[in-house]
């Protein structure tokens, strides 16, 4: 038999009521971090493999000026990029005549292998245009403001609904046109000015592309958009307009809290464009944008590896390129995942 003493007995206690404690306080430990993952998984963002070049974000982001909007979306559809619809000779003839010129238009193939329709009569002038389809029809012989002192170009409303009903009457499809924007220019010799109303020559109504209120974003050329220029006659002098394209929804997935993309920005952010406004210091070999102070962010839908178009982030703001102080947008993945 074993002697034990009173000392004995006390260490014995007091070793397994420690052991028990820990033991406890493990258990709670376990459980806790278990519950913690299930009701706050972990954010995983999707990869975001762009069709186009892009450049890193550095480590200084300065989030202070940056204004979420309240609307943001918590899911979004991905779509497959189908085969637009071939205009061929007779489409483009069927086109023309809808803008008044009965001529037939004429062939070309550019050195891209594109194809280009050209008509033209009585001062009016049509381009169609293939990859993507777009046209472009111009009117050279309208009367300039010097000369029309009495007329006034139409309010923001008025010209909206104006460029609606002539791209009706034009028999152009207004389906995925979204977010019409107004802006009053003064056309110079080398630049466009945008002024007041009272001051301008022209008023322009453009277009975005979207499908289901989300806006297509153009990485290849941000002109591709839609656009009429109205002079103070009201005539329609210029307007670009891009056949929609067709596409198909695949799924329809999760978008991440944009608060938890702006943790990871200098991650997983991706600069496709900067631009200086400096004319003394042009930006030259980019490799990395050191310093991005974002204003502004949304969500939209851009083409990526595979002919999908995905939801993304898009981020706007102020950055700085060794030293030059640049314009600069930033796409990062909006897609969730869970791991």
């Amino acid at each position: 038999m074993f002697n034990l003493t009173l000392r004995d007995l006390q260490e014995r206690f007091l070793n397994a009521r420690t052991l028990k404690i820990a033991g406890t306080v493990t258990t709670v430990t376990i459980l806790l971090v278990f519950l913690v993952n299930i009701l706050n998984p972990k954010t995983v963002l999707s990869e975001l493999n762009l069709a186009i070049p892009t450049f890193p974000l550095g480590s200084e982001i300065d989030l202070r000026n940056l204004e979420i909007p309240a609307d943001l979306p918590s899911s979004a559809n991905v779509y497959s990029i189908e085969a637009e619809e071939e205009i061929n000779p007779a489409k483009a003839k069927e086109i023309s005549l809808n803008f008044g010129i009965t001529t037939n238009p004429k062939i070309f193939t550019d050195i891209n292998g594109d194809t280009i329709y050209l008509s033209s009569q009585k001062g009016r002038n049509l381009t169609i245009r293939s990859n993507p389809w777009n046209l472009r029809h111009t009117i050279t012989d309208f009367v300039l403001r010097e000369v029309l002192p009495g007329n006034y170009l139409p309010n923001p409303e008025q010209a909206i609904g104006m460029a609606s009903q002539q791209l009706t009457k034009l028999k152009l499809s207004t389906t995925g046109l979204i977010n019409p924007q107004v802006r009053y220019l003064n056309i110079e010799t080398e630049n466009t000015v945008e002024v007041d109303k009272d001051s301008a020559d022209y008023v322009e109504v453009s277009y975005r592309s979207g499908l289901e209120g989300v806006e297509i974003f153009n990485l290849f050329e941000a002109g591709n958009q839609t656009f009429l220029l109205i002079n103070r006659r009201e005539e329609f002098v210029t307007l670009a307009y891009f056949f929609p394209r067709v596409y198909l929804t695949i799924n329809q997935v999760r978008i991440a809290d944009i608060r938890d993309v702006q943790s990871v920005l200098s991650e997983v952010g991706q600069v496709i464009w900067v631009e200086s406004d400096r004319e003394d210091s042009p930006v030259i070999d980019i490799t990395k944008v050191d310093r991005f102070q974002p204003t502004s962010v949304k969500l939209v839908l851009v083409e990526t590896r595979g002919e999908l178009l995905e939801p993304v982030y898009l981020f706007e703001g102020r950055g700085e390129v060794a030293g030059v102080p640049v314009n600069a947008r930033v796409l990062t993945p909006a897609r969730l995942q869970q791991e």
